[in-house]
């Protein structure tokens, strides 16, 4: 596959597996193992994208992502750059595991800014209620992050679709095309795949 096929898939990949479909396979999605997994698969250098993501995921091992906390790092967006151009350059795992670090660090800045930039709607939506303007609370709730390719990612009355409660400020970027089909949907984004989110006791 040509460096801008890998790129691509991998940018897919990271978009894909930040989603959030059902926590348990997303979880797995994100750490570093996986993604090496992919990795070999689609450069045809299994052997050296798995020395790198194990000692990636070693790196990693202890980092966990909570609903609503916060992570010193980003394990995912680590493993989708540093695996590929570890693989691609020939580095020894050593080198890929330090040119990874950065990256991880600068998913949590990334994050942070989409929490950030979620946090205009929510204020928008609250001034809205101040006025009791129901409608103005929907535009700031659906329409405008589906403008901006957002949409909710854990909405209100889909608890049992989605597996997990009712949260507002909890957006989630699909694209425009996307984000404004799924709200049209009037479905959770679990109805619209087609997909469950349901967890084995």
């Amino acid at each position: 596959m040509s460096v801008l096929g890998v790129a691509i898939f991998m940018g897919c990949y990271y978009s894909v597996c930040r989603l959030r479909l059902g926590y348990t396979f997303s979880s797995a999605l994100l750490q570093p193992v996986t993604i090496a997994v992919f990795v070999g698969l689609i450069t045809g250098d299994m052997a050296n994208a798995m020395k790198i993501g194990a000692g990636l995921q070693l790196v990693y091992l202890g980092v966990t992502s909570t609903p609503g906390g916060n992570v010193p790092s980003d394990p995912a967006l680590a493993g989708c750059i540093a695996i590929p151009l570890g693989v691609a350059a020939g580095m020894n795992p050593e080198t890929a595991i330090a040119l990874a670090i950065p990256f991880g660090v600068l998913g949590v800045f990334v994050d942070q800014l989409r929490r950030t930039t979620n946090s205009i709607w929510v204020h928008m939506a609250d001034k809205y209620a101040e006025k009791a303007d129901t409608k103005g609370i929907m535009r700031a709730a659906f329409l405008y992050p589906a403008i901006a390719g957002f949409i909710i990612r854990f909405p209100k009355g889909k608890d049992a679709q989605t597996g997990y409660q009712y949260e507002p400020w909890h957006l989630r970027y699909l694209g425009i095309d996307m984000a404004t089909k799924v709200y049209n949907s009037g479905l959770s984004l679990e109805e619209y795949l087609g997909i469950t989110s349901e967890y084995a006791d």
